[in-house]
This record gives structure tokens, sequence and C-alpha cells, in this order.
């Protein structure tokens, strides 16, 4: 097997002919969209996870690449999500997932997601991948070859190779649509909204939102309202209000705008703060009425 992989960047989302008519409700944001429009030229190419470690040499990068890995579990969850999106060597960022995976983050929760080069890319779909592995370890793929890299220890040089031909064979411009079919994913399923590389369009439009100039937006209309509302304790200022206010909004849409209960579940992961269900839901009610009147 030739250790290369031709790569596309923007091939992430569901293919849709034009005038393609949804027969989801979850799919009802896809008319009118091409995503061929989306999808850039043929990429340059991408090398496994096990080719990258052979080929690094003994010596003092090496040795650099080793220290900064094995600080990783000291860094709080949120330093480390930061560094998905900035990280260029591709076994810094391959490690770098799989310490949140460990720490149960969800791929989705790690964005935004690091596409800067084909290679990067690859590592990306890798961590969706070690992800459904080792969070629905149950699960049954479609074709035989995604079954038995289930049956594969996670991250092992063997389930590596599996991996790399598996979408080095994979057909189709658009890969992400092979992907789910392959591995039986579902619109509106959980492992769906999980994922950080392989989204629907209704994810990767809300995940627009969240872009940093959006984002901003949404948290300064908060820190409007914030103010125009202070808190009648006077224990938090609008500032603070605000900030929570636009990261609990951030965590519930990365996710899919899934369950409070998941919402909830999230926010302690990525803070470690303990919420109850009830208050969540109450939270997000009112962070959603307030948004509603952002044009």
């Amino acid at each position: 097997m030739s250790e290369v992989l031709p790569w596309r960047d923007g091939a992430f989302l569901d293919d849709k002919a034009p005038g393609h008519t949804p027969t989801d409700p979850e799919d009802a944001l896809t008319v009118g969209i091409d995503l061929d429009d989306l999808a850039a030229a043929p990429a340059p190419l991408a090398h496994s996870i096990p080719h990258l470690r052979t080929s690094r040499r003994p010596g003092s990068d090496l040795d650099a690449l080793g220290r900064v890995i094995s600080a990783m579990p000291t860094n709080d969850t949120q330093t480390l999500i930061t560094r998905i999106a900035t990280t260029d060597d591709p076994l810094k960022l391959w490690a770098l997932h799989l310490e949140l995976n460990g720490r149960g983050i969800a791929p989705a929760l790690r964005w935004p997601c690091n596409t800067t080069t084909p290679q990067t890319e690859f590592v990306t779909i890798l961590a969706d991948l070690l992800w459904l592995c080792t969070t629905y370890p149950d699960h049954v793929p479609l074709f035989k070859g995604w079954q038995q890299l289930f049956k594969l220890t996670p991250d092992s040089d063997e389930w590596h190779i599996k991996a790399f031909w598996i979408l080095s064979n994979t057909k189709g411009a658009h890969l992400s649509k092979q992907f789910t079919r392959g591995l039986a994913l579902t619109l509106g399923q959980d492992h769906r909204h999980e994922l950080a590389w392989v989204q629907t369009v209704p994810m990767y439009q809300a995940r627009l939102k969240l872009r940093s100039d959006q984002f901003e937006q949404i948290r300064q209309h908060l820190l409007d309202h914030a103010i125009a509302h202070p808190d009648k304790t006077g224990k938090h200022c609008p500032e603070d209000i605000a900030s929570r206010n636009a990261r609990l909004h951030r965590t519930h849409a990365l996710a899919g705008g899934s369950s409070p209960e998941t919402t909830r579940k999230n926010w302690q992961l990525l803070t470690g703060e303990v919420l109850s269900r009830q208050s969540v839901s109450k939270r997000l009610a009112a962070i959603k009425k307030i948004l509603e009147t952002l044009g």
C-alpha cells in the first residue's frame, strides 16, 4: 500500500445535489445549497500517524515533542482545545486529540477544528474515528472495512493502518458522504452531533455563527442585555454574566443544540462546574429569547 493519501480540503459536508428536496426535518436547511461550491480542488498528500512517528528523526526536535506531549495532562482542558486550531505539527495535534478524548471531550467541542493543511485535516478525521471507536465500541458500521476498525485497539499501529487504508480507498468527491454511509451514521443521531469534521449542513451553518466575528456580536448583544438588566443580587457584573452566557450558548450550539442534560454534562467537562439540568434549561431558554432580538 502506498503511504500517501490524496485529500480534498473542504469535503466535509453531505453531498446534496442542486434542488435537493429534504426528507428529514433536520435536513430542511439544505435546500438550495450546492455543496460542490464549498469543495476545493484536490489538495496535496497526507500520511498516516505511524508513518509520521517513524519518520521523525531522533534529536532535539523529537525530545521537544516528547516534552510537550508529556506535559499535556497537566494543562487545563480549555488550553488544550485552544491549541487544536493553531498546532501545525500533526503529531502534537494527534496527541492533543488523544488527551481530550481521554477526558471525554467530544470532537465537536474541540472546535474550531484544524483543517489548515491536508495533513492536519486527516488528523482531524482520525479524531472523529477515534471518538466513535472508543465511545461507541458496540456500534456496527454498514461496511465490513469499517467494522474491522472497531475490532482493533484504537491508536494502535494496526488501527491506524486500517483507518488509512479505508480512507485512501474511499471513493467519491465528498469523503464525508462515504464516511457517514460506511459507518452507518444518520441525521439526528447523537454520534453525528459529537463529531468535528463529519458535519451536516445545519451543523456547518450553526458553527459559522460561532466564528470569532459572529460570536463577538453574540457576546456583545448578551452584554447589552446584561447592562440593561443588572444582576439584582449585585454579585455578578454584566461582563461576567455576558461571557458566561455566551460560553454556555456556544457549548450548546456545538453539540447540535442538544438537550439541556447533554449541555450540562459538556459544561461540566469543559469547566469543571456542576450545574443542575433545570438551571441549564432555564438559562438556555433565556439566552435564546435574548438572541431572538439580534438582527
